[in-house]
């Protein structure tokens, strides 16, 4: 009931306009937005701020949904008390490169706790996370839909971090702590993948093959996090 009651006052308020601006926020909305957000991460119910938010909205005068959903991802980050700001947004941009839709509140929260317990525990995290940022930056201003082609690969590294990527997507993870382990386990074949072959090779083919390669591990990387932001 409680929690009906805080999505109905939200919905109603901000489908007339009611929105609070800086310090003013006449009719509370922001503590309403906590409770339902601290329900949700209490009882483990499933609430996805872009599907759930959209099927509840039809019952109400249409607005700009994008706002309350903004507003309420906002206020997660400070339910959420995560140590770096830079988690949860990783994570947020992790969701909006996918497509924007897996607003899943209690996803996201396991999401950034289990990534900041998988950083808090390695002895050199900026130097992993490093790493995975160096294949981001390779692949940010290109979108490579094709897989790889083995035939096209020229080094044994190549084939190695390939047959990795497919191991992990061969997994099944019950935990996202399994997941990240995983993920950050391809630092290895990474980094003899970078010590042996040049990205951008002279040959077109073979440049865009490892750049797709690349790519299939970003793309894996950002159903966790936006590897960019950390």
């Amino acid at each position: 009931m409680a929690l009906s009651i805080k999505l109905d006052s939200l919905l109603a308020l901000f489908s007339v306009g009611k929105i609070p601006t800086g310090s003013k926020d006449p009719f509370a909305l922001r503590r309403a937005c906590n409770g339902v957000l601290r329900i949700c991460l209490h009882y483990n119910l499933p609430f996805n701020l872009q599907a759930d938010l959209q099927t509840l909205s039809a019952h109400y005068a249409p607005f700009d949904l994008s706002l309350l959903r903004e507003f309420m991802l906002e206020r997660l980050s400070h339910v959420l008390n995560a140590k770096s700001p830079n988690l949860y947004k990783s994570v947020l941009k992790g969701i909006e490169a996918l497509g924007g839709q897996d607003y899943e509140i209690c996803q996201m929260a396991n999401k950034l706790y289990a990534l900041q317990d998988f950083l808090d525990q390695v002895e050199d995290s900026k130097q992993l996370v490093s790493v995975f940022k160096r294949v981001a930056n390779i692949t940010q201003d290109t979108q490579h839909a094709s897989n790889p082609d083995p035939c096209l690969f020229q080094d044994t590294s190549e084939q190695g971090l390939y047959e990795a990527y497919l191991n992990l997507q061969k997994s099944t993870f019950p935990q996202w702590g399994d997941k990240i382990h995983a993920l950050f386990a391809l630092k290895a074949p990474l980094e003899l993948f970078f010590e042996k072959v040049l990205i951008n090779d002279s040959n077109p083919q073979i440049q865009n093959n490892r750049k797709s390669l690349l790519f299939l591990i970003c793309r894996e990387f950002l159903s966790v996090a936006d590897i960019k932001e950390l």
